[in-house]
């Protein structure tokens, strides 16, 4: 019993570790933005909380509170940092010229086709 506790243990305390890593590889890869969390900071203190609870190994508040903390501490750093990457990605992309254009904006296309200017095959 005693190795099933400190397995299930190491891997709760794992597992919740690994949250604000994947929340700012996210906001690296560009899928969730800085604004965006904090927005949602409610819902996300609430599922650190309801995860705490059903993965502590007792269910005193106490425990809860030991995995819990730690992560919301965590995962507000990790905001913190997509935030400032938000605003270092906006003021590059500023730079280079990126930002006269939307997101969901066409590039302009040129409709006729080109020559592919292919050597002539004289097999």
């Amino acid at each position: 019993r005693y190795l099933d506790f400190f397995v299930r243990t190491i891997l709760v305390f794992g597992v919740g570790f690994l949250i604000p890593l994947l929340v700012v590889l996210l906001n690296f890869a560009g899928v969730l933005t800085g604004k965006a969390l904090i927005s949602w900071w409610r819902a996300i203190i609430l599922i650190i909380f309801l995860f705490a609870a059903i993965a502590t190994p007792t269910g005193d508040p106490g425990n809860m509170a030991l995995l819990a903390a730690p992560i919301v501490l965590l995962v507000a750093i990790a905001v913190g940092i997509c935030v400032l990457n938000d605003k270092r990605r906006a003021r590059r992309d500023k730079s280079r010229g990126y930002g006269q254009w939307d997101d969901d904006e066409a590039s302009l296309i040129e409709p006729s086709a080109s020559d592919l200017n292919l050597p002539d095959d004289d097999s």
